[in-house]
């Protein structure tokens, strides 16, 4: 029976450039590469645009591939499947272009997925695609990178079907510890706690260059309940660096393309090596994958921290 491990946590805290480093340690996955044929993968379909670096296909499904053969974002067979179906008998599938970003993704059977608006943004996840994952038995690790809202109705779902709990572990990444978190709106801000989550998050968001306007600052806010809620999980990793930062992350972090960078940022942009604070993150994260896991990434930072 395969691990299910559920990662969530706001925009831009890490998610990204930590399983792309995870990935690549086990099983030396290059972060352009969508699948890997040892690590199991449910697709998760987004309403937001692709990022950097980002291609529709695998792990994503972005909602501007849906009926585009010809999209150069799109790869492989998997996603012709999972594009053509979902709203094949929803009459706004065949609706204009201009229909609002999510419509598609939000007209889904909420019988057969999992749907969420978070951060100004729909997500989705299939129930079959989830179960024919578990009824395959071919992977021993699937990771899901979720919505909290989302990531919060798959466990129930996981044991309904015959997962038993002690293969679902939920991760949350947080920004900051929740002594730096007091610490801070003690010093700056008279006790107000989301302040300094929503302040932190913004300053990340504003960085990554990904995000502008309205949606930076849904982003930067929802960051405030999601926080709030990870008491909820198993598990709390604390990655203070996000995911744009070049020095610690090197080739694993998530850049926009308008970002200025450093002389030192641009030499590490191109390494597959993290640095000292990013390692332990690793470290952290590999241990709750399971031993197996953990002991291919720490044989791998030994050589490859910089």
């Amino acid at each position: 029976m395969a691990k299910f491990v559920i990662l969530s946590g706001p925009s831009c805290v890490g998610k990204g450039p930590l399983q792309k480093a995870f990935k690549y340690a086990v099983w030396r996955m290059k972060p352009e590469e969508p699948l890997h044929p040892e690590i199991g993968t449910v697709p998760i379909f987004h309403s937001r645009e692709p990022r950097n670096g980002e291609r529709c296909g695998g792990q994503f499904i972005f909602e501007r591939c849906f009926g585009e053969v010809e999209c150069k974002n799109c790869i492989g067979d998997d996603w012709k499947r999972l594009a053509s179906h979902p709203c094949k008998s929803c009459s706004i599938y065949n609706l204009l272009p201009q229909i609002q970003p999510g419509e598609k993704i939000n007209a889904f059977s909420k019988d057969k997925f999992i749907v969420e608006k978070v951060r100004a943004d729909f997500q989705a996840i299939e129930l079959e695609a989830l179960e024919q994952t578990i009824q395959s038995g071919e992977k021993n690790l699937v990771i899901l990178e979720l919505f909290h809202s989302i990531a919060k109705q798959v466990k129930p779902r996981l044991l309904n079907i015959g997962v038993e709990e002690e293969n679902i572990t939920l991760i949350f990444i947080s920004p900051l510890s929740k002594k730096e978190v007091s610490i801070r709106a003690n010093r700056y801000y008279m006790g107000n706690e989301a302040e300094v989550i929503y302040r932190e998050m913004r300053t990340k968001l504003e960085k990554r260059c990904t995000e502008k306007g309205d949606k930076l600052e849904a982003r930067a806010a929802y960051a405030v309940i999601e926080v709030e809620d990870a008491c909820n999980y198993d598990h709390v990793i604390v990655n203070p660096f996000g995911e744009d930062n070049l020095i610690e992350w090197g080739a694993f972090a998530q850049r926009g393309k308008d970002c200025s960078l450093t002389e030192e940022e641009i030499r590490r942009k191109e390494e597959l090596k993290v640095g000292q604070g990013a390692a332990q993150i690793l470290r952290e994260f590999a241990g709750y994958c399971g031993d197996i896991y953990s002991s291919k990434v720490n044989e791998w930072l030994k050589t490859n921290v910089v």
